[in-house]
């Protein structure tokens, strides 16, 4: 398929794609719209998701992904990769009509053919969690002292700045770098959640506390992800005093955390960052999931993985240097070695929400995981609006399923649903051995979601 390059070549499209792109925007800004006219709601639990993993970083971006900009970011690869990014962008959009249709089977051929019944007790013992207040007081303080001697470890070694890079050359103690990132916005979203039900400013005064810590995790998502959970809480528990003004300051005042961010790791001004940065932003690899996904097409040798990765994810509470399956078929090591980067250096590229599925089994994988996506996301969405506004601790359980299947996306991160089980059981177990000292023994909370 020929491409037309448009503005020194910062744009490079296929003409046929690029009227596709216009028309998947059209359908999304027009379906919103028809739902804010609706509901109310400026901002739900589809359309944010929706809008953050396929419309920002696959459609709006599908003009940037071959441009010629990228080339310092992927250097001599960049040929075979424009070759791909039209076929990558199909796939990409089968997935999406497969997320579409996913909602369609929910609220039209029943929902109780998609009640996930298997986590149900899960979701219980969240919305008990939700409750506690010592429970969640003590593990979070044990969390901000973890974190605050990871700090103080980080300084004294020499890497506050980079703790990214003495985790990937001491992988043995990776494991442990991961959890802590994977535990900071649970407690984080867990504290603000309480905070909008108790309006008890300890808990705000915590979790700012915990927020400027996290600063040091060395990865932006940390902090900058968490406080946008905070924005879309927020909203979903008061849908009807958001404004869109409001809603856009927020996204600004993000992208500022974020420059602010570039400027200390890179140890530059304010200026020097704020120069380089919107160049970072569009052909760098903040929104790059489109350009990663075709980078690894173009190396594919066409043999299906058939699962192996989704294994090799399955089995991630092994850290990669005790296995040899992981070692050669986690999704990081795969992406990077196709892409022909140094796994001791590199943790991989990010394929989007689609890729990996493909690599695994094809069309039909991408189609099918669109699907199961879809159906999950859509039950957390009326799930969201049902119920959340009465009780914001409730968010962690409402969202489960989705949660679950999301982490099937791209698996590089699938041990969070481990750290996810673990932190909430045993944050359970501690709320009943509380109960149980005081004479008081409770069981999970029953809770009825009729969706």
């Amino acid at each position: 398929m020929d491409n037309t390059s448009y503005f020194g070549g910062g744009v490079i499209v296929n003409p046929l794609l690029a009227a596709v792109c216009a028309l998947l925007a059209a359908h999304f800004f027009s379906s919103w719209f028809y739902s804010f006219y609706k509901t109310g709601w400026k901002i739900d639990f589809w359309y944010f998701n929706v809008g953050l993993t396929v419309m920002i970083p696959l459609v709006f971006f599908y003009p940037l992904a071959g441009s010629q900009f990228n080339i310092p970011a992927v250097g001599v690869g960049y040929e075979k990769i424009v070759g791909c990014i039209n076929y990558a962008f199909i796939i990409c959009v089968i997935g999406y009509v497969g997320l579409w249709l996913g909602r369609y089977l929910y609220d039209v051929l029943g929902r109780k053919k998609f009640t996930f019944k298997q986590f149900n007790w899960f979701e219980r013992i969240q919305y008990s969690n939700g409750c506690g207040q010592l429970s969640l007081s003590i593990i979070s303080l044990v969390y901000g002292i973890l974190l605050l001697g990871f700090i103080v470890l980080l300084n004294a070694l020499g890497y506050l700045q980079d703790p990214r890079s003495y985790f990937l050359k001491h992988a043995d103690l990776r494991p442990l770098y991961n959890g802590l990132i994977a535990t900071n916005s649970i407690v984080c979203t867990m504290l603000f959640c309480r905070f909008l039900t108790s309006k008890k400013w300890p808990d705000l005064v915590f979790l700012l506390v915990l927020i400027m810590g996290s600063l040091f995790l060395g990865t932006r998502g940390a902090s900058l992800y968490v406080m946008l959970s905070f924005i879309v809480i927020y909203s979903f528990c008061h849908p009807k005093k958001v404004k869109l003004l409001n809603l856009f300051l927020c996204a600004v005042s993000l992208v500022i955390c974020a420059l602010l961010m570039d400027a200390i790791r890179n140890k530059t001004s304010i200026m020097d960052a704020f120069n380089g940065f919107f160049l970072n932003l569009l052909y760098g690899n903040n929104f790059s999931d489109l350009r990663d996904f075709s980078w690894v097409l173009s190396y594919w040798d066409g043999e299906y993985w058939m699962g192996k990765s989704y294994l090799a994810a399955v089995i991630s509470f092994i850290p990669r240097e005790f296995s040899d399956f992981r070692g050669q078929w986690a999704i990081g090591v795969m992406t990077a070695k196709l892409a022909g980067l140094d796994i001791t250096n590199h943790a991989g590229l990010r394929v989007g929400i689609f890729g990996e599925a493909f690599f695994n089994f094809g069309i039909f994988g991408v189609f099918l995981i669109g699907v199961i996506a879809g159906a999950a996301l859509r039950m957390a969405d009326l799930r969201i609006k049902a119920l959340l506004k009465l009780n914001p601790t409730s968010y962690n359980s409402l969202v489960t399923p989705y949660f679950l299947a999301a982490s099937f996306f791209i698996t590089a991160g699938f041990y969070t649903v481990y750290v996810f089980f673990i932190f909430h059981l045993s944050l359970y177990m501690l709320r009943n051995f509380f109960h149980e000292v005081m004479g008081k023994p409770v069981l999970p909370m029953r809770i009825s979601i009729p969706l």
